[in-house]
């Protein structure tokens, strides 16, 4: 199960070992480094005036420390997730 960026790592550890999985379930994740653009428009499109400068704020520099990262996360969740609870 790869979830955002563990999408990425999922896929990327499939193909150099495919003998070692059995199955591969992805959530929430990119194809390809190309999608990035459409990733964006559509997260645009969901997200309030807040979310969308909390999500450029969290890909322009990491959080400070784990509280604001949970913050973050808590704030952008819905942008990922029907329903987050």
């Amino acid at each position: 199960f790869g979830h955002s960026y563990g999408g990425i790592v999922a896929l990327e550890y499939a193909l150099r070992h495919p003998a070692r999985v059995a199955g591969l379930v992805l959530c929430t994740t990119e194809p390809t480094f190309d999608y990035a653009e459409v990733a964006l428009a559509l997260a645009r499109q969901r997200a309030t005036s807040a979310q969308w400068e909390l999500l450029h704020a969290a890909m322009a520099e990491p959080p400070a420390d784990d509280t604001a990262f949970e913050a973050g996360a808590r704030a952008l969740l819905p942008l990922y997730l029907h329903a987050p609870r």
